[in-house]
């Protein structure tokens, strides 16, 4: 045996002979002629057809406690099968064996295979003779393997593979081992282009158990396992087995453990002319498989791969970032403009409910809260996954590699987010300045020492100032429109100013300074680092704690919710990048309601006459309306799965608002008066909410 147990010829044997009649393994084509190497393991599972009964049996023990029960007597093997002896050793002279000892020895040289380590695998390559040209042992081993794999391939088993893999009526779920697993999100990477319904398999234990409770039949679980086997992922599948799923194995030829709980077994050949497992031939049997899976589904599989050609193409604006970031501030601003102008006579804690229910009504009020509460609770998830996103990414640029769960990442920052907010609202305000200060500045002299090297021409990649991003160049403007989209949540809560006017002197002054300063300032630093590295890369006081005026118990339990949360995502093997990004759209699609209704109380005010506004104005809320009806809509149309179901899940979010006022509407009128109690001031029709709300 050379290479971690590869033999040339087993006993002689060719591929006709031992394939059986269905012509599994016949060599064929470019690999005529071939002896192939099959395990002993893999003759004893293809035995099974056309066997006796009680060679079905001891097939059977075998394969049910491989490699042990074959390195016992015959007589006890017989035993453990039910059968006679005779019919064991009959059984092993089928599988093409001089005798029972001669099985036996070629069984303990695969154990010996399967348990080769890299090390052994080194001192096997060091011992091959006279060197020879590395490009030509290596490409003659390599194509050697591939001739060997693809001649042992079983045609009915790989059919089987392609027609589960192909039903849409399965949903695919794939795991693989500490090298395998590459295997695994290659497969998935192109089987989610073809098909839906197939997932990567966190390997996390907590991960595979909530997987294993919710796996059934109409799971198909891939399984990509080669010698050195994963004991995790061979216990996992024999889980799913148990739990009705349907089992597909790729192994090596000595095959996994997990081969016992498998429907489907794939064997490529592993060896290689290093001391490490080749992947060359599983790589080329996966993309044997996506071939047969596109070719299964026809025309259903060129629409959904041209979907998605087409939605990658309308939110791939090349080079065009900074003019994405110019047109939606563009939309910020018009939708800034609403608060700006309702500031200068309203001044809240409340921020949008309260400006919705001092011009629309209470219960309008109490419709855009519930809406903005919505926001709040998907932003406290995203925000803390976020800082796991980030602790990750910088835990990975330092060289750090401790596996610790990123939802522990989020019990910490919510521990410093309760001890910021705690505080009075002066100190939590010095804080996030000097946080959000050193961040600024941060990004101010990275920035312009990109653009000072980039425009002196030394840059370390020879880029230059190019002007031309500012443009559309080769980009479509329907793509970039679509891109404003993303551009849009970079703004999201820019309001939050708002909610400052009772601790603000001079509120109906500095606060709509604050927001329109915000809105333009944020956008010019956007813009800056866009194109920086853009050409670098080519309510009340009821509740509040009397010491901080903060409400605690509403922070405790937000923060409680929050944590909570990420918990389940990370335990149900949902990355962090992936929470970050669900519950931040999740919050701005509920943001979305919440600002139209505040821009729907901005045409009532002005309608109104009450504020003295010029009535051409109206056309400015009219358009913010209109660009976030545009951002609702992209965000609700084209996307994939889970994507897809996010908009419907902020819309019952806010209908179950809807609902409550529909539902109760004295309570909620009576909720909404109580919000927006504290805009009132007599004797100044503008602020009055009894004389200026259109009622709702």
């Amino acid at each position: 045996m050379t290479g971690g147990g590869e033999r040339a010829e087993w006993e002689g044997v060719s591929a006709p002979e031992v394939a059986g009649e269905d012509g599994a393994g016949r060599a064929g084509g470019p690999g005529e002629g071939l002896e192939i190497f099959v395990s002993v393991a893999e003759r004893v599972r293809r035995s099974l057809d056309g066997a006796s009964a009680g060679e079905r049996l001891v097939a059977r023990t075998l394969l049910a406690n491989y490699p042990t029960a074959g390195l016992e007597t015959a007589t006890r093997l017989a035993e453990r099968a039910g059968v006679s002896a005779p019919t064991v050793v009959r059984f092993v002279a089928r599988l093409g064996f001089a005798g029972y000892r001669a099985f036996q020895q070629d069984l303990r040289d695969e154990i010996e295979a399967r348990r080769a380590s890299p090390l052994t695998l080194a001192q096997q390559v060091g011992a091959g003779g006279a060197p020879q040209s590395l490009r030509v042992s290596a490409g003659a081993t390599f194509r050697q393997r591939l001739d060997e794999s693809f001649a042992a391939l079983s045609d009915p088993e790989l059919e089987a593979v392609v027609d589960l893999l192909a039903d849409p009526a399965r949903r695919i779920a794939l795991i693989g081992g500490r090298f395998s697993h590459i295997l695994a999100e290659y497969l998935d990477l192109h089987l989610r282009l073809l098909r839906p319904g197939t997932r990567v398999l966190d390997p996390r234990p907590e991960s595979l158990a909530a997987f294993s409770v919710d796996v059934g039949r109409r799971d198909v679980v891939v399984v990509f396992d080669y010698r050195r086997y994963q004991r995790d992922v061979v216990e996992f599948a024999r889980r799913a087995h148990g739990r009705g799923a349907k089992v597909v194995l790729f192994t090596d030829p000595w095959l996994s453990p997990a081969a016992e709980a498998a429907d489907l077994v794939i064997p490529v050949r592993v060896e290689a002319p290093s001391p490490f497992d080749s992947l060359v031939p599983a790589l080329a049997l996966v993309e044997t498989v996506v071939a047969g899976v596109m070719a299964r589904l026809g025309k259903e599989g060129e629409e959904r791969l041209r979907q998605c050609e087409e939605i990658v193409g309308d939110v791939t604006v090349g080079k065009a970032v900074p003019l994405v970031f110019v047109l939606g501030l563009v939309g910020v601003a018009l939708v800034a403009y609403g608060f700006v102008r309702l500031t200068r006579h309203f001044n809240h804690a409340g921020s949008v409910y309260a400006l919705a229910g001092v011009t629309l009504g209470p219960r309008a009020g109490f419709f855009g809260g519930f809406a903005l509460l919505g926001t709040y609770l998907f932003f406290a998830v995203c925000t803390l996954a976020a800082t796991a996103v980030f602790t990750e990414a910088f835990a990975a640029a330092m060289g750090l590699s401790a596996h610790i769960p990123w939802s522990v990442v989020t019990v910490v920052a919510a521990v410093g987010a309760w001890a910021v907010n705690s505080r009075e609202s002066r100190i939590t305000a010095r804080t996030l300045l000097i946080v959000e200060g050193v961040g600024i500045i941060g990004m101010l002299v990275l920035s312009a020492i990109i653009v000072i090297r980039t425009g002196a021409g030394n840059a370390p990649g020879g880029q230059t100032l190019d002007f031309s991003v500012f443009g559309l160049g080769d980009t479509t403007m329907s793509a970039v429109m679509t891109a404003t989209v993303f551009a849009f949540l970079s703004w999201a809560g820019f309001e939050a100013c708002a909610s400052l006017g009772e601790e603000t002197a001079d509120p109906r002054r500095n606060v709509p300074r604050a927001l329109a300063g915000s809105v333009l300032l944020t956008g010019g630093l956007y813009v800056l680092v866009m194109f920086a590295q853009t050409v670098g890369f080519g309510t009340d006081g009821k509740g509040v704690d009397r010491r901080t005026g903060s409400p605690t118990a509403a922070l405790v339990a937000a923060l409680v919710l929050a944590v909570a949360g990420d918990m389940i995502l990370d335990l149900t093997g949902v990355p962090a990048f992936d929470a970050y990004y669900w519950f931040a759209t999740l919050g701005v699609l509920c943001l979305l309601v919440a600002y139209a209704v505040a821009g729907a109380g901005v045409i009532a005010f002005i309608l109104s006459g009450r504020g003295r506004i010029p009535r051409y104005e109206i056309v400015i809320p009219v358009l913010a309306i209109a660009y976030l009806c545009f951002v609702f809509y992209e965000q609700s149309v084209g996307q994939d799965s889970p994507l897809s179901y996010f908009p419907w899940v902020a819309a019952a979010w806010c209908l179950a608002g809807m609902a409550a006022v529909l539902a109760a509407p004295k309570l909620a009128r009576r909720i909404g008066e109580r919000l927006t109690a504290e805009l009132t001031e007599p004797g100044d029709p503008a602020t009055d909410p009894h004389e200026n709300a259109v009622r709702v």
